[in-house]
């Protein structure tokens, strides 16, 4: 992986720095090999000529069976961080000296909004007026990168798809942008690993909407999912309040028959939402009419009554008891 490659004149010669230590991509020796005809006694007198590494011609005359520009998995790749508009804007030329891209969101973001993410003061003013990585502007920049690498072609006519995956925050702090980016067919996502049990639901469920659902019907499954996210997480907090008061409870060998059926029936709620939101996924992935499954799924979400009466007898109870020593401690409890 090669950062901050302003042009591709730089490229070049990183890569000329690179095969003087033997680092010389497949690709590059099956060009030479092919060139000749794949003739060995033709390709070595080139590799002496031009000062290509020799071991790595010879490593692929070894293990290839001598067929042009076919994949060799032993093969060096080289992949280039896309971090600078330039990378996007001149990607076809990159795509002919490297073998793919990394996006590196944090880096792309700053550059291309002038924007110093180490700056308190535009941070403060990033959300607000959205120069931020989950922008039009980085999404376009991001689109136009992964449509002209899975298209490019030699100048010989052949079609190369060059791979593009991305890291940095983004997908991370933003489910949306990851669906964005299942959406828009990139090939791997980095995330934190705080995120990526959600992460990786949130991108499988993603394929299955672009893939199963028309374009009509894409924005209310998401927007369905959404409800599913939103409530499970709104009450993550009174629901782990009320089972770390059970606990401590417990541990002082008391009871309490009222918060023993609380707890209970935050458990239940918290796990059909979770049924619920995986059956919808899987029916939808099955063909299942998804217009009768939108309606009964609407009527569930609908319904809050007992959560909403849940949700207010922790918040007293929780603040008309205060066990804590520690305020710190309390985070402790939401899990």
């Amino acid at each position: 992986m090669i950062p901050f490659v302003r042009s591709p004149e730089e490229a070049i010669h990183v890569q000329k720095i690179m095969s003087e230590e033997g680092l010389v991509r497949e690709e590059v020796v099956q060009g030479v090999m092919a060139k000749y005809k794949w003739s060995r006694e033709k390709v070595l007198r080139e590799v002496k000529e031009e000062g290509l590494v020799r071991a790595a011609v010879f490593d692929y005359i070894e293990n290839s069976e001598g067929r042009g520009y076919s994949d060799n998995g032993k093969g060096l790749k080289i992949y280039m961080m896309a971090e600078i508009p330039s990378n996007i804007i001149l990607a076809e030329e990159f795509c002919r000296i490297f073998d793919g891209f990394s996006i590196g969101t944090n880096d792309l973001t700053q550059l291309v909004f002038g924007a110093d993410r180490d700056s308190e003061n535009l941070a403060r003013s990033a959300e607000k007026y959205r120069y931020q990585a989950n922008s039009e502007a980085i999404k376009r920049f991001i689109s136009l990168l992964i449509d002209k690498a899975h298209n490019y072609t030699t100048s010989e006519g052949l079609k190369l798809k060059r791979k593009v995956g991305i890291c940095g925050q983004a997908p991370s702090d933003y489910p949306e942008f990851l669906q964005f980016l299942v959406a828009s067919g990139i090939d791997s996502i980095s995330l934190n690993f705080d995120t990526f049990a959600k992460g990786k639901v949130n991108c499988h469920r993603t394929e299955v909407i672009e893939n199963k659902l028309p374009e009509d019907l894409r924005k209310p499954a998401y927007e369905l999912f959404y409800s599913y996210d939103s409530i499970i997480s709104e009450i993550r907090i009174p629901r782990g309040r009320m089972r770390y008061l059970k606990h401590y409870l417990e541990q002082s060998s008391k009871k309490d028959d009222k918060l023993w059926d609380i707890v209970m029936r935050f458990d239940q709620i918290y796990e059909l939402l979770n049924d619920n939101r995986e059956s919808l996924i899987n029916k939808i992935e099955q063909g299942h009419d998804f217009q009768k499954l939108i309606k009964n799924h609407q009527k569930i979400l609908s319904d809050r009554t007992q959560l909403d009466a849940l949700i207010a007898y922790s918040n007293q109870r929780w603040h008309s008891q205060r066990f804590l020593e520690d305020e710190d401690n309390e985070e402790d409890a939401y899990y």
